[in-house]
């Protein structure tokens, strides 16, 4: 009753699916012995690998740490700083390690895209300092920072490119075994 889609379309080592075995349930009026519901949930997880992030959660994180220390960085020294750049790329080669490997493209191209929004949104807090209307203290700030910004978006996405390869290695040499 409470399986994902997924997991009710998974075979069983008998060639029956998840959800005709259900149904089967379904028809003894839905009295199944505990340890053999607990096998049950246990054969049939919707994600086969656990405790590994999505590559949406991947890029929700590495924003959202970066917008972060973006701010932080403003409220210390009152404009962006070194911060922004060091945790951009640490947290993309965290993300790097810990998403599913499925989506290890996600965290090679999304870094110089989230670091482009991550500007964009702290832009509006510290674009301030700069002289002229709103559309072009944007322009002057966003250039600015991705000019002192592009060593920090070629390492976070080199960082990430680089756990990805390693993880892939890692993989095809388990498998050799």
């Amino acid at each position: 009753m409470g399986q994902s889609w997924y997991a009710a379309q998974q075979p069983r080592p008998d060639g029956r699916s998840a959800q005709a075995f259900a149904d089967v349930d379904r028809g003894s009026g839905g009295r199944v012995p505990a340890a053999t519901a607990a096998a049950r949930v246990h054969e049939y997880r919707a994600h086969p690998v656990r405790g590994r992030l999505t590559g949406r959660g991947a890029v929700l994180l590495l924003t959202g740490a970066t917008v972060l220390a973006g701010l932080v960085g403003i409220g210390l020294a009152g404009h962006r700083t070194g911060l922004f750049g060091l945790v951009f790329t640490v947290v993309a080669a965290v993300c790097a390690a810990l998403v599913r490997r499925r989506d290890l493209a996600t965290t090679v191209i999304a870094p110089p895209i989230v670091y482009c929004v991550a500007l964009l949104l702290i832009s509006f807090i510290d674009a301030g300092r700069f002289a002229g209307g709103l559309a072009s203290r944007e322009v002057v700030y966003l250039a600015d920072a991705f000019v002192t910004g592009a060593p920090a978006i070629w390492a976070g996405t080199a960082a990430a490119g680089v756990v990805a390869v390693w993880r892939r290695a890692g993989r095809s040499r388990r498998s050799r075994r």
